[in-house]
């Protein structure tokens, strides 16, 4: 007693709601009472250890006593012994009775971790005597418990929810907190109803689904107590069902009738109309086919079936040879309903084959293609790999000729076969260089140091000079001449002497010049330049002496200043011959000279005259007979012979036998 005092003290202090906590379950299994707890489905794992686990019941009896060893209930010793699950460190012991409830108290250290919605045992109350006899009732006491099933943690939390204690299985007894109850005192005794197992009928034809029910102790909607229904989805399978066409074992009675199976897989048996069973294609709107038997299931044979011409076809290509055979269908594996094949002994000859390289008539169109043909004779075609269909020295592994072809026909004319300079010659052709367009056989010899005619001699028949380095670019070289048929370089000339190679005013026959230097190479230096060659008092252009200005030393009436005279020379050396001294026609007289006109070759003094109009002669008149003196057109050195008339009449009895002048020009007059 003080045992239970002390606990309801304890357990009035620590109880509060929690979010987290656990289903207890009391199942009666055989002659065993097993209690099981499991997390609240959802809640999440939950770990903690028990530091007390009541279990409280009322016994008909008034004075039970009750011990881990043995029950007994109306002086009725049970035999038996209650079992903790100490694989979870859970250890039991008795708490005691009072008001004829008693009180079985287990605690579990250290914690355990209960996973959510798996559920455990905590203990079991082993009978041998079937449980159903021990009658007892749950004792729920509002003053002291909460509730009837306390699971108590270690920290003191009350671990269990009143709406989630069940007791379940055969004739066990169930309560919830809505069962009715009965006032003694300060204690509420719920007392309880028989709970069976119920059975799903989901297809409501009043036989349950065996392997679907729940427990309960009255029946829920849509369960019933049967368990026979053989399949719970047909209302029309059920035992003792009437057998219909639906491939169903409707009777339950483990046999589905051999006239609702369809055995050869055609979709319909023998109940649903199929008149043979065994082929797939008879069953009741198959099309009908050739072949002597009712597809259909009509009563009718081959009817509206389509006869056609077949032909044998020999080499298996699909076309046949030119004689049919009339049939629904084909008589013979080698029978087809395309004709035309002209040469049914060859599976690549029918109408509208591929041409292949064989020289014959694949397509049948009468005509063997022109590729297939060796139109040269050399054994090959073009479809063959013939390149050139026209040369017989062009095929296939022919050997290759010098002449630039692509003789083997492998893609690739041979390099000593093709003019790789342009020259005209090929390597076989005997080009002994075919990188030089000046080598090759005939080629005319230069002065290259290379074989140019491809004779293995190099050079021939070439002059070979000596040639000298000019330093000064002016023309001449100087040293050691250098022997070759060309200058060995930009700057070798064939001419030598020059005295002074630095100094492009220095070589031999060069002018002297006033500068202290042989410039013409005579071992003289200056020469001439310091005397007045035709004495007027003026020394040459670049003399080192005197005036240094006279630009024609040899003249004595040319010099700076000097009076300009008919002579065609710049007599005052101001650059300039003055224009009257030039002879503009070339006639050898310049105006200057008495030339009366410049730009006639045929006038100059002393010309002779000429019948042309003018002063030829220059000596300042016209001849008379030179003179048109009518104004007709004609002068009397034209043939006017009567300068003095202009008129034609007159103009005829003047010149009576000649020519005469008329208005419109002249005409010849016979006499």
């Amino acid at each position: 007693m003080k045992k239970i005092f002390t606990f309801i003290a304890f357990f009035l202090a620590f109880h509060f709601c929690s979010a987290q906590y656990f289903q207890a379950t009391i199942v009666k299994d055989n002659n065993d009472l097993i209690f099981k707890i499991r997390p609240n489905p959802g809640g999440g794992d939950i770990s903690t250890g028990w530091s007390d686990i009541e279990f409280f019941v009322r016994w008909s009896d008034s004075s039970p006593t009750f011990a881990f060893g043995a029950i007994t209930v109306n002086n009725t010793d049970f035999p038996g012994v209650v079992i903790p699950n100490n694989g979870r460190n859970i250890q039991g012991t008795e708490v005691g009775y009072i008001n004829n409830w008693f009180g079985i108290s287990f605690s579990a250290t250290p914690a355990n971790t209960y996973t959510d919605g798996m559920e455990y045992e905590v203990f079991r109350v082993a009978l041998n005597v079937p449980a159903s006899s021990i009658p007892f009732e749950l004792v729920h006491n509002s003053f002291f418990f909460p509730h009837y099933l306390a699971l108590v943690s270690n920290s003191g939390t009350d671990l269990t929810n009143p709406d989630d204690i069940f007791f379940y299985g055969p004739d066990a007894l169930i309560c919830d907190p809505n069962c009715p109850a009965t006032t003694f005192g300060n204690n509420h005794v719920d007392s309880g109803s028989i709970v069976v197992d119920w059975y799903a009928d989901l297809d409501g034809d009043g036989f349950g689904d065996p392997d679907s029910s729940v427990r309960a102790a009255g029946q829920p909607s849509g369960y019933v107590a049967n368990n026979t229904d053989c399949d719970d989805m047909f209302d029309t399978v059920f035992p003792g069902a009437p057998e219909i066409c639906d491939a169903l074992d409707n009777d339950c009675d483990g046999v589905v009738p051999a006239d609702e199976i369809d055995d050869d897989g055609d979709g319909f048996s023998e109940c649903e109309g199929d008149c043979d069973d065994a082929l797939a294609t008879v069953y009741p709107g198959a099309p009908e086919l050739c072949e002597g038997i009712d597809n259909d299931c009509d009563g009718q044979v081959d009817e509206d079936i389509v006869f056609s011409d077949y032909y044998q076809d020999g080499d298996g290509d699909g076309y046949g040879d030119e004689f049919p055979v009339v049939d629904c269908q084909p008589p013979g594996a080698n029978y087809v309903l395309l004709d035309g094949d002209c040469d049914d002994t060859d599976d690549t000859v029918f109408p509208g084959a591929p041409e292949l390289c064989g020289g014959w008539d694949n397509d049948c169109d009468g005509v063997v293609p022109a590729g297939e043909l060796d139109g040269d004779g050399d054994g090959f075609s073009e479809c063959e790999g013939d390149c050139d269909d026209l040369l017989d020295t062009v095929f296939p592994g022919a050997p290759e000729l010098c002449d630039g072809l692509d003789n083997d026909c492998d893609g690739v004319i041979p390099a000593d076969e093709l003019d790789g300079d342009g020259d005209g010659f090929s390597e076989c052709e005997g080009d002994c260089d075919d990188t030089l367009a000046a080598v090759f056989p005939g080629a005319p010899e230069l002065c290259d140091g290379l074989d140019n005619d491809c004779d293995s001699q190099v050079d021939e028949d070439i002059v070979f000079s000596d040639y000298y380095q000019d330093g000064d670019g002016d023309g001449y070289g100087a040293g050691a001449p250098a022997n070759d048929c060309q200058p060995p370089g930009a700057n070798y000339v064939l001419l030598d002497g020059d005295c002074g190679d630095t100094d492009g005013t220095v070589f031999p026959g060069a002018p002297e010049l006033c500068d202290g230097l042989d410039n013409d190479c005579d071992s003289e230096v200056d020469e001439g330049l310091s005397f007045d060659a035709d004495n007027d008092g003026f020394t040459a252009v670049g003399s080192c002496e005197g005036t240094a200005d006279d630009c024609d030393d040899t003249d004595a009436t040319v010099f700076p200043g000097a009076p300009e005279l008919c002579d065609g020379l710049d007599n005052d050396c101001d650059g300039v011959v003055p224009a009257d001294e030039a002879d503009g026609d070339g006639d050898g007289f310049s105006e200057c000279e008495g030339d009366c006109d410049d730009l006639l070759d045929t006038v100059f003094p002393g010309a002779p005259e000429l019948c042309d109009g003018l002063d030829n002669d220059c000596d300042g008149a016209v001849p008379a007979g030179e003179l048109d003196g009518d104004g007709d057109g004609f002068s009397e050195c034209e043939g006017d012979c009567d300068d003095t008339l202009a008129t034609p009449s007159r103009a005829r009895r003047s010149c009576a036998t000649g020519w005469t002048t008329t208005a419109t020009g002249l005409s010849r007059l016979m006499s």
